[in-house]
């Protein structure tokens, strides 16, 4: 149980999991025609040659002024060499592309930077990010403790199929995709067995919780002792500090509430000056916590990040709520709940408020439409993409997000050209294609194993982007 915090029953505990495909692996050709769609009257062409013109001079002045990463001051070898050597081969690769493909050179300079290049951070980086499963392993609000979730979670990445009446296992392996076709997770199969209504999602739990314990499961056992040691509270227990930074396991322990990994992105951030906001999108009830939790870690109380940062938190959640197509935002005035600060229906001022949001928020998004559309992925959590709009990236998290599967958690709805003021959910075909770009089937297990991995998709997930600007893709 967490600590400090109101519990109670959060009766979502939907967490199906299936295969899907990435595509962005691989760097894609770029020619011609793909540049042509990029107009005069492109929403971040007239940004760039407007007012804040980039030249070679200033690229290449910036590329010799980068600091050295190793202290080496320039050494011969050093990786401060490295990074100018790969600045100027980018450089000269975007002077190369023809200028009459319709690419302004400030663009095509944009494009090719590095990631961690000052034209890269120009882009406003908008984070969306589920809570449970995502950014911490048990919530606050129900009775779940974090040795039950953690085992309920390896039974969505483990995978079989039915042999005779009989389960088989495929491998001993967790992953995110399935290693073959034809194969379900542990987790669809006892869904589908014992799941015939929302009561029945009990006994699934039950099922779920003890897993690695199980004749079935102890082949996996070695995954959860390796990963629940590592949200492992190890730091002297102040009770006033900790009861609001951990979770109490089954055992009486104290674990990690937020996983660290979130707390060093934070610190990433706001270490390389970037433009960024933080979005909490759940189903459950435990925004809230998990607001304050980040306020109070942030300010200097986390043992491991002692650094404050004073990013602004807004910890009074709004609402998503939706009808088939429409929608209804709203978010309300700080510690008056009942207030109403903001509401909006309209999709495009939907995505102008996210695109201009600060600091930390959240919205609890609307569960029952989901749920009585039977999962469908159009009826999910929205995310609103503006292709035309290269001054903000929309990256979302969500452990549930499988680009292939019906019942996916996430409505990615895209503002056409043909008809700006208005989005239109993607099929599963264009969702492949946003994969790692916008759109993350969250790593649960190497969130905790890696403190880095949020740090290393977002900046994937960057050099995706950029390459299908590039492209013309977007």
């Amino acid at each position: 149980m967490h600590n400090g915090y109101v519990h109670g029953s959060n009766g979502v505990c939907h967490n199906h999991k299936n295969s899907s495909h990435n595509t962005h692996g691989k760097d894609k050709s770029s020619t011609a025609a793909r540049f042509t769609w990029r107009a005069n009257d492109d929403v971040f062409h007239k940004k760039v040659n407007g007012t804040s013109e980039i030249s070679d001079a200033s690229y290449e002045e910036d590329s010799s002024n980068s600091g050295s990463d190793d202290g080496s001051g320039g050494s011969i070898g050093s990786i401060n060499d490295v990074a100018r050597a790969c600045k100027k081969v980018q450089l000269e690769r975007a002077r190369s592309i023809p200028a009459d493909i319709g690419v302004s050179r400030e663009i095509r300079l944009f494009s090719f930077g590095s990631v961690h290049g000052s034209w890269f951070r120009r882009r406003k980086l908008i984070l969306h990010l589920d809570i449970r499963n995502t950014i911490l392993v048990a919530d606050s609000v129900t009775d779940v403790t974090v040795e039950e979730a953690l085992n309920s979670f390896l039974t969505g990445i483990v995978w079989g199929s039915e042999v005779k009446g009989e389960w088989k296992w495929h491998s001993n392996i967790p992953t995110l995709k399935s290693p073959t076709p034809g194969l379900v997770t542990y987790y669809k199969y006892l869904e589908r067995k014992l799941v015939k209504n929302t009561a029945d999602r009990a006994m699934l739990r039950l099922q779920t919780g003890d897993f690695t314990r199980t004749p079935l499961g102890k082949i996996f056992r070695k995954h959860f002792e390796i990963h629940l040691a590592r949200l492992s509270w190890q730091h002297d227990w102040e009770t006033s500090r900790d009861k609001v930074l951990t979770m109490d396991g089954r055992d009486g322990r104290p674990y990690h509430y937020i996983l660290p990994s979130v707390y060093k992105l934070l610190h990433h951030l706001v270490a390389t000056k970037r433009d960024f906001a933080i979005i909490i999108r759940t189903y459950g009830r435990d925004a809230n916590n998990v607001l304050s939790s980040l306020h109070y870690g942030l300010r200097g109380h986390h043992p491991a990040f002692r650094s404050p940062l004073y990013i602004p938190v807004d910890k009074t959640p709004g609402t998503i709520k939706r009808s088939g197509n429409s929608f209804e935002l709203k978010t309300f005035a700080t510690k008056r709940e009942q207030e109403i600060h903001q509401l909006l229906t309209h999709e495009r001022d939907i995505y102008r408020l996210m695109c201009a949001s600060k600091g930390i928020s959240g919205y609890v998004d609307d569960f029952l439409a989901w749920q009585d559309n039977n999962y469908n992925h159009t009826s999910g959590k929205p995310i609103w993409i503006d292709p035309s709009d290269h001054r903000h990236h929309h990256i979302f998290f969500d452990d549930n997000f499988r680009a292939d599967d019906e019942d996916s958690i996430l409505d990615v709805r895209m503002f056409r050209k043909e008809n700006p003021g208005k989005a239109e959910s993607l099929s599963h075909a264009e969702l492949v294609d946003l994969e790692e770009v916008c759109l993350v089937q969250a790593d649960l297990l190497e969130s905790i194993a890696d403190e880095d991995y949020f740090i290393k998709t977002v900046q994937k997930c960057e050099e995706n982007y950029a390459r299908m600007v590039m492209g013309g893709e977007l």
